[in-house]
C-alpha cells in the first residue's frame, strides 16, 4: 500500500508523521519542483524530525488532499501528476467545495467526503506543532459501516492512533466541520483568542448565531443540520483547552492570505442564490474582509 499526502502544510505534515510513526514505508509526501525541494530533507512535527519519503511520480492508492482552499484548483494539474485510476482523493480542506471540484476534474476516481478536526500550527520554518487527530471523518454521501474501498486505510489509522469514523451521512458531517470553521475560525480571527478564551460567554453567544444562521442554510439545501447540532458544538468548546490558535487566527495574525471565502463568504453566497439572509454571518465576513484588504494592501 502507498498512501501519499499533497500539500504538506500543518495538517499535511501531521497526517505524514502519524502514519510515518507506524509504518514509514507506507507514507510518500508527494510534490513537483520547488515544492519538491522544500520537502526532500524531512519535516519536523512536534520537534522530532521525520524522514518521509518524498516522491514526484508515484500513484498511491490513497491521496490525501491537504491545500488551502484558495490554491486548490491552480494545484489540479500539479495532483493529476499522482492519480491513476486506482487513486482513492481524500481532501482534507476547510469548507465544502473540496469534494465536488476534485470530482469534476477525477470523475473516474472515487473522492471521499471527508473532514479532519484537528490543532495544528507550521511556523516560518515550515516546522509544525499539533495535538493528535480529534477526529478525522471520510467516507461515502451515505455510508453502512466501512466501505471495502477504505478497509485497509482504516486499518492504517488504527495502527496510527488516528482518530477516525465513516459517518452514515459525511455530507452533513462535512457541513457540521464548515460550521465549526465558520463560528470558531473565524471569531478566533476576529479576536485574536485562542481556544481557551474562545470560552468567553460573549463570543460563545456570536458563534452559537453564525451556527444557527448555517443550520438555517442546510435546510434549504437539503442538508441534514439541526439546532441541536449548533448547541453541541457549543458545548463540545467547553472541553477544549488550548493555548493554539486556529489557523484562521495565525493567517490574520501573521498577515497572510485566509480562506474567509470558503467560510461566511461562500455561505452568503448559497444564500443569495436561496433568497435568505445571515445577518451574522453577513456582519463577520464584512469585518473579516475590511481587516484582510487592509494589511494586504500594505503587504503588497
Amino acid at each position: 500500500m502507498k498512501i501519499g499526502v499533497f500539500g504538506a502544510g500543518a495538517i499535511g505534515k501531521a497526517i505524514a508523521s502519524f502514519i510515518y510513526s507506524y509504518n514509514k514505508d507506507i507514507i510518500y509526501l508527494v510534490a513537483l519542483d520547488k515544492y519538491y525541494k522544500r520537502l526532500e530533507n524531512g519535516i519536523n512535527v512536534n520537534n522530532i524530525h521525520y524522514d518521509v519519503v518524498v516522491s514526484s511520480d508515484i500513484k498511491p492508492d490513497y491521496l490525501f488532499v491537504c491545500v488551502k482552499n484558495y490554491d486548490l484548483e491552480k494545484s489540479l494539474d500539479d495532483i493529476s501528476h499522482f492519480v491513476d485510476k486506482n487513486t482513492v482523493i481524500i481532501p482534507l480542506l476547510n469548507g465544502i467545495c473540496a469534494h465536488d471540484v476534485l470530482q469534476k476534474r477525477f470523475p473516474l476516481n472515487k473522492v471521499c467526503y471527508s473532514m479532519i478536526k484537528i490543532e495544528a500550527n507550521q511556523n516560518d520554518n515550515g516546522d509544525v506543532i499539533t495535538s493528535k487527530v480529534i477526529l478525522l471523518g471520510l467516507g461515502d454521501r451515505y455510508n453502512v459501516g466501512e466501505p471495502d474501498y477504505l478497509k485497509p486505510l482504516c486499518e492504517v489509522f488504527k495502527k496510527s492512533d488516528i482518530n477516525y469514523k465513516v459517518f452514515d451521512d459525511m455530507l452533513r458531517e462535512v457541513w457540521r466541520k464548515w460550521m465549526l470553521n465558520i463560528g470558531i475560525n473565524q471569531v478566533s480571527a476576529l479576536t485574536n483568542s485562542n481556544y481557551t478564551e474562545l470560552k468567553h460567554p460573549y463570543i460563545k453567544e456570536i458563534m452559537l448565531n453564525l451556527f444557527k444562521e448555517i443550520v438555517s442554510l442546510a435546510l434549504v439545501c437539503g442538508v441534514d443540520l439541526h439546532l441541536s447540532d449548533a448547541e453541541k458544538l457549543i458545548a463540545d468548546l467547553d472541553t477544549r483547552s488550548s493555548d493554539r490558535y486556529t489557523s484562521m487566527a495565525m493567517d490574520f495574525k501573521n498577515k497572510r492570505r485566509n480562506e474567509l471565502e470558503y467560510f461566511s463568504g461562500y455561505a452568503l453566497k448559497l444564500a443569495k442564490e436561496h433568497k435568505l439572509n445571515l445577518p451574522y454571518n453577513e456582519m463577520i465576513y464584512k469585518l473579516l474582509k475590511a481587516i484582510s484588504d487592509n494589511y494586504m494592501m500594505k503587504v503588497e
